[in-house]
């Protein structure tokens, strides 16, 4: 199977051109972010009972939801709060719980627990945690404008904004809100035997969307809905409150309309270079996931740079970033890649002057083809490029070179030893002695790291690219090693004698050699030494078994490995030297 790309090289490169491609795209597309989306299973069900004590808040509001919530799948455990007008209902589901499904089948038994909430009580809120869901890019902007012309001008660049693709909403602070003021006369409602519930009620109902059925057409099913939408002080003053002789009282029959805006709830002031701060505008934009956060805040800040234009909505409007993720993240990748390219430069130069410039060239190769096509897999998976992915990255680059570095060594051996060898027929030669090897040697890291992708929960979801990462990238540096090493050696490695500087490695390696076999002599041959060495190997391992239970675990049973290894090391020798002199005696010369 591997020798096929030696055999059929002009498909072998083109096979090799096509798959760079496509990692090149793959490399390009990946999303980017700091850090992993992890999907938290909690649930909070927020609940308001005005001017209630937290004694009835608990008992009205909070015993009824929790009772209700019982009989809900998936449900870890379920906590609550309760002070003065506001009940709090957390809900953690499973860690394999779907958080979508889990969400909506909370909503829909707290639409049945409603019914037994008093009726002064507001309709509860469920609302999901999650920590992904944080701004991407934060801006504040300041001018010399009214507080209704911020609010207006807010309103325009929301909705500006959340048109950009991957833009999931926009946020402010230190704007006040609009807000429509109904002023009733008492006079008017006394006049018209009204009271104030049934002004409140009217409105209530003009305000509110309610379904009106389907109509079907063509075999196509269209839903049917009266919707209520109070814009402005003009549909305020048309609703209808009553009917009295056969003609509707209208809210501006009986009270005044003001349109205008919200008491302050939040301030926001900003200072540029030194200058006294002046009023503003704090936005926040935020993403939907899965989006890449570096193209959604390019795009932001494009569209804000054009918003500034002369005329347009931005106009003598001071525009400033507080902050912005998608800029951090670059420096952050550009950082990490930066180290990563400094240990790829390392490692070439090291093979170089280990085993030629030629090989060294060729097997330090084999690390941004496995890089590219390990780029495939995590691209096609749905995974993203963070600081963890990059930081497997850079914590395979000593393995990915292992394999390459064999292949290469070993054709350059087999065409040094047989100066009349094809040079194909080395590298078949070679696949065929070390492909066993190479795999069951790549298959054991594998399972190593494939270990990881069992843990579950919230660290299982955060840690779960770094084993992602490093398989694609083993199994890709198999695939180098196998089909694409030996392809390229066949072509551009060279059939030469001995040089100088191989005479010097040769030379170096062996003093190297003799200095580790000096070394290791009194150990090896020494059977107190070995004995000792081997007792301390087996104590020390089980100490790091047991260090993960307890430290004193681990003290006491390395201790005791320790012992009972010299022990039976001992008897183990004493066994042997009574056979061995029985040997000698019964095989001793008449």
């Amino acid at each position: 199977m591997w020798d096929f790309f030696i055999r059929q090289n002009r498909f072998g490169y083109l096979f090799l051109v096509a798959l760079m491609g496509i990692g090149a795209y793959s490399l390009l597309s990946i999303p980017r972010e700091s850090s992993p989306e992890v999907v938290v299973p909690v649930g909070i069900v927020s609940t308001i009972l005005p001017g209630a004590p937290a004694a009835d808040v608990e008992s009205l509001i909070t015993n009824e939801i929790e009772r209700g919530l019982v009989s809900l799948e998936n449900v870890d455990t379920i906590t609550s709060s309760s002070r003065e007008g506001v009940s709090v209902v957390t809900v953690e589901f499973d860690a394999e719980a779907d958080i979508d499904e889990s969400i909506q089948k909370l909503k829909d038994e707290i639409d049945v627990i409603v019914q037994e909430l008093p009726s002064e009580a507001e309709d509860p809120v469920v609302s999901e945690v999650n920590f992904v869901d944080q701004p991407i890019i934060s801006v504040a902007l300041a001018a010399d404008l009214s507080d209704y012309s911020f609010t207006v001008l807010t309103d325009e660049l929301e909705k500006d904004l959340e048109t950009i693709a991957g833009v999931s909403r926009v946020e402010f602070s230190g704007v006040r809100d609009r807000e429509i003021s109904v002023i009733v006369d008492q006079a008017s409602l006394t006049r018209f035997n009204l009271s104030l519930g049934q002004v409140i009620s009217a409105l209530q109902s003009a305000n509110r969307t309610l379904p009106a059925g389907q109509i079907k057409h063509d075999g196509v099913s269209y839903n049917i809905a009266f919707e209520g939408d109070l814009s402005d002080s003009n549909d305020v003053l048309n609703v209808a409150v009553t009917t009295l002789g056969g003609q509707p009282v209208f809210i501006r029959d009986i009270a005044r309309v003001e349109d205008g805006l919200a008491p302050s709830r939040s301030l926001s002031r900003v200072s540029v270079d030194g200058i006294p701060s002046k009023h503003a505008v704090s936005m926040d934009v935020y993403k939907q996931s899965g989006g890449d956060i570096t193209e959604i805040t390019e795009a932001v800040n494009k569209r804000l740079a054009e918003l500034q234009g002369k005329g347009d909505l931005l106009d003598e409007v001071t525009v400033q970033v507080i902050y912005d993720s998608g800029d951090q993240i670059k420096k952050d990748l550009m950082r990490l890649s930066s180290s990563g390219l400094q240990t790829v430069t390392l490692v070439v130069l090291l093979l170089i002057v280990a085993i030629g410039w030629r090989e060294g060239l060729l097997a330090g190769s084999a690390i941004p083809l496995s890089f590219l096509f390990g780029f495939i897999g995590l691209y096609f998976s749905g995974n993203t490029i963070n600081f963890l992915s990059l930081f497997s990255l850079i914590l395979g680059i000593g393995i990915l070179v292992d394999s390459a570095i064999v292949m290469v060594e070993g054709i350059n051996r087999r065409m040094k030893d047989n100066p009349v060898i094809d040079k194909k027929e080395a590298a078949l030669l070679t696949i065929k002695e070390f492909k066993t090897p190479l795999i069951a040697g790549t298959l054991t890291t594998v399972s190593m790291f494939a270990g990881l992708l069992i843990v579950s929960g919230v660290i299982g979801q955060f840690i779960a690219s770094i084993p992602f990462t490093l398989i694609f990238l083993l199994f890709a540096s198999m695939f180098v090693a196998l089909a694409i090493i030996p392809l390229l050696a066949a072509s551009f490695l060279r059939r030469r004698s001995t040089t100088k500087l191989e005479q010097m490695q040769v030379e170096y390696a062996h003093r190297a050699e003799s200095w580790y076999r000096a070394k290791l002599a009194p150990y090896i041959y020494d059977v107190a030494r070995a004995d000792t060495y081997l007792a301390l190997i087996f104590a020390l391992l089980v100490t790091a078994i047991f260090l993960a239970i307890n430290v004193y675990a681990g003290v006491i049973a390395g201790v005791l490995i320790y012992f009972s290894s010299r022990k039976l090391l001992k008897l183990y020798h004493a066994r042997s030297w009574e056979s061995g002199a029985f040997f000698c005696t019964t095989h001793s010369p008449a």
